[in-house]
């Protein structure tokens, strides 16, 4: 370990700074780069790409089990997808036995933290075009997984994704956060959809 104090005359002292020293190594966890070896079972190191702790078991390094505050939200609606558009996911409430009532605006987040995982469903399959999921933050459209989960001629009527912590689109405590859809040459026009996100909250 490198820093610590020389050995000296006074032990007393020598050894209280050796202890703050140690202390001082042992709270803060090495980084994993590529240079990381899990030859060994039992090295734990920080994974700064996924923001999680690893260990390393088998000859291979894994994250850490820890309780995740994250939740999934909705599901959100949208009715007659148009062709080329694009178009907020609504909540739907039902206003009597049978009609619905759409809201936009999306959830209020308690707390800061990430959209890390949206799940798309339309009850009609793709014919033309593409209908790409992306996040609302405060009434700001940003892309998810670089447009990821996308309605296409090869997802004709679902597609899902999930990405790491770090790069999920970020919240902030306060702000609404809803899903839109963006449309480019889409049909049929009367397909319906339904969406789902799944939140990572920062922890208190």
């Amino acid at each position: 370990m490198r820093g610590l104090p020389p050995v000296t005359s006074d032990l007393r002292a020598w050894a209280q700074g050796l202890t703050r020293k140690l202390q001082e190594g042992w709270s803060q966890l090495e980084y994993k780069n590529a240079a990381s070896s899990a030859k060994n079972d039992g090295a734990i190191l920080w994974d700064a790409t996924t923001e999680t702790v690893q260990v390393s078991d088998d000859g291979a390094f894994r994250s850490l089990a820890y309780v995740d505050e994250s939740a999934t939200l909705g599901p959100f609606f949208i009715n007659d997808l148009p062709g080329t558009a694009t178009t907020e996911a609504l909540i739907q409430f039902f206003n009597t036995g049978t009609a619905v009532n759409l809201v936009s605006g999306g959830v209020r987040m308690p707390r800061a933290g990430r959209v890390v995982a949206i799940y798309m469903v339309s009850d009609a399959n793709r014919t033309a075009g593409t209908a790409t999921a992306r996040v609302v933050v405060s009434g700001a459209g940003t892309a998810f997984d670089g447009g990821s989960v996308v309605l296409d001629g090869t997802n004709l009527n679902r597609d899902s994704g999930v990405v790491a912590y770090a790069s999920g689109v970020s919240f902030a405590a306060g702000n609404d956060v809803a899903l839109e859809v963006v449309t480019s040459g889409w049909t049929p026009t009367t397909a319906n959809i339904t969406l789902w996100m799944t939140v990572r909250f920062e922890p208190f």
